[in-house]
């Protein structure tokens, strides 16, 4: 019964069978293996659920609200940076300042005679 019970609701039976555990509805068992989920009981699963996916919308609606503040923020911040220091040229050409590897030279022990 649980996967009629899904099928309404549109999850899986897996997603009924967690909401029994948990207690948010309840159903008697037939059988050893069928659960009896009530017709009221299978609605009160359609809400809970409906409920759950739009406060996940609007979690994410603002958590883009957010994001669209701060981005418009550094926006700004990075508009003013640019008009207090004048933008850098660019280097067309590799760097010719030595790296380590090129002036860095370990000294050799001497060798011990044998």
């Amino acid at each position: 019964m649980q996967e009629q019970a899904a099928r309404a609701i549109g999850c899986s039976s897996k997603t009924v069978l967690r909401h029994i555990a948990r207690g948010t509805i309840s159903a008697t068992h037939k059988h050893a293996q069928e659960l009896d989920i009530a017709e009221d009981q299978v609605e009160k699963l359609k809400q809970v659920l409906t409920l759950a996916k739009s406060r996940q919308s609007t979690d994410v609606l603002q958590e883009l609200e957010l994001l669209t503040l701060r981005v418009q923020t550094l926006e700004e911040k990075v508009q003013t940076l640019e008009s207090v220091q004048p933008s850098l040229p660019v280097p067309t050409e590799p760097s010719t300042v030595p790296t380590t590897k090129d002036t860095y030279q370990p000294q050799q022990s001497p060798q011990k005679p044998n």
